[in-house]
């Protein structure tokens, strides 16, 4: 196999059999022999670069400072983001247990009223069940309906006002 290169500018292109592959080579960067000048320093001499060469309405006078925030302040103001990123899952998860309760209480009420309900209409004897319009094969069913477990599917008939 047989590998061509050729070369666009920075740009290599180099095939192997039926594959080619491009690549980018980018200068190096120079070593910084020296300290970066504050980020104010940068500011104020870009500035007086425009007004001097007439870019806008730059002032040349002093300028003021930017409003860098020191290592204690970021420090403050994260410690700050943070407790309120907590407490705000805090107060959702509290939230969310509360209402988990909620549920839990509500559906004990009302499989104790069902219990209650069920055992009142299981001590009526046939005869009165008959009355009241159900069979005792149906208690279960009359009990979910009038606790809210189940969909109404009985008919109930109010008897016209004389």
């Amino acid at each position: 196999m047989r590998n061509h290169f050729k070369q666009y500018g920075r740009i290599t292109l180099s095939t192997t059999g039926n594959v080619a592959k491009v690549g980018r080579r980018y200068p190096a960067a120079p070593a910084l022999t020296h300290s970066t000048p504050p980020r104010h320093e940068i500011g104020a001499q870009a500035l007086r670069t425009f007004a001097a060469n007439g870019f806008g309405d730059a002032p040349i006078g002093r300028t003021a400072p930017h409003s860098l925030l020191d290592s204690i302040e970021l420090y403050h103001q994260a410690r700050t983001y943070r407790s309120y990123q907590l407490r705000e899952i805090v107060r959702a998860m509290l939230q969310a247990v509360g209402d988990l309760v909620r549920r839990r209480v509500d559906r004990f009420k009302r499989q104790q009223h069902a219990r209650a309900t069920y055992l009142a209409l299981s001590k009526l004897d046939a005869r009165t069940l008959r009355d009241l319009g159900f069979h005792r094969s149906e208690l279960m069913s009359v009990t979910a309906e009038l606790v809210g477990a189940a969909d109404a599917t009985r008919t109930r008939l109010v008897p016209a006002p004389a």
